[in-house]
């Protein structure tokens, strides 16, 4: 390969990358959807590490924690663990099939302008939840070098 040929590959990537920076948005899509949708969906931890409790229910007047007897059994009956955000469960599916936007060299993680007030509402009582932790963003910046690193000499062999 001819260093004009070398050339012109790496400009047709780089023009590519300006439409979709596949490398990228995998990262941040996998972070996204794996990596951080574990941490608030299944194990209730906000971007501190704090536990998110389980909401707090009325009974005679009285804030009670947890669930009626009868609602436990039938979840315990079910399989289904007391994970605090389940009953967001349109924010937990919106999180999980939305993809992050692509825009070129940017990414961003988006949610449906429907679960904004969610969000909204939860980071006001447990802070933080939908940002992602300093070790998630590592994880994310080791995949997205490894992906970028596969694409460059996919472009540079052919």
């Amino acid at each position: 390969m001819t260093p004009a040929e070398l050339s012109k590959r790496i400009d047709e990537k780089f023009q590519e990358w300006e439409r979709t920076f596949t490398p990228l948005f995998l990262a941040v899509n996998n972070m996204k959807v794996d990596v951080m949708r574990e941490r608030i969906f299944n194990q209730s931890l906000n971007t501190d590490g704090q536990e998110i409790p389980i909401p707090a229910r009325k009974r005679g007047g009285n804030l009670v924690a947890g669930y009626t007897p009868a609602y436990a059994r039938l979840k315990e009956k079910k399989n289904r663990l007391n994970r605090p955000l389940e009953l967001t469960g349109f924010l937990a599916r919106e999180w999980a099939a939305r993809p992050a936007l692509d825009e070129g060299l940017s990414v961003s993680i988006v949610i449906d302008d429907s679960e904004t007030g969610k969000v909204e509402g939860l980071t006001k009582l447990y802070g933080d939840i939908f940002i992602p932790t300093d070790a998630e963003q590592a994880e994310m910046l080791e995949i997205h070098a490894e992906l970028l690193t596969q694409s460059i000499q996919e472009a540079l062999i052919g």
